[in-house]
């Protein structure tokens, strides 16, 4: 997030930070990890900031169909090559639908993402996991409208 001042990558069972040069890559990917988080955060402040551009900076760091998503999934796949070990992003989710967020599916592939139980899960910390997609994500806060609850929820193709 915005105030954070550490390494976006963080161990699964800890939620610890691991600095880049822990990692074990490339100069060259530190440096477009380095970008990403500097991009990432930028979206951040502007959406809590709450101005023009707050739903749109939104959908970037919580919608899998926005080009930050898109973006991040190439790099996750390039980290994921060079550590040898499955890297995970987290989606943001800040608005939801009160009575169903807890059944809600994958936003990427449909799939049952709901984390029933949590213990021996190294991702215990997270309320959503998915393997395939290689996607974390915690329950919304926010119910107050239910139009933006849409915002990173699966659709399919018939629904685009």
């Amino acid at each position: 997030h915005i105030f954070d001042k550490t390494s976006p990558v963080s161990a699964s069972s800890t939620g610890e930070s691991i600095p880049y040069y822990k990692l074990g890559i490339t100069i060259d990917l530190s440096a477009e990890m380095f970008r990403w988080d500097s991009t990432y955060k930028k979206l951040d402040d502007l959406q809590i900031s709450s101005g023009a551009l707050e739903m749109e900076a939104y959908k970037e760091i919580a919608d899998v169909r926005g080009k930050f998503y898109k973006e991040t999934q190439v790099l996750r796949g390039k980290l994921e090559g060079e550590i040898s070990k499955p890297v995970y992003y987290y989606l943001m989710r800040y608005w939801g639908r009160w009575e169903k967020e807890a059944d809600r599916s994958c936003p990427s592939c449909g799939g049952d993402w709901r984390v029933h139980d949590k213990l021996g899960d190294e991702f215990y910390h997270f309320d959503f996991k998915c393997i395939k997609c290689r996607l974390v994500s915690h329950e919304a806060t926010a119910f107050d409208d239910e139009r933006k609850a849409v915002i990173g929820e699966y659709r399919s193709f018939r629904e685009l």
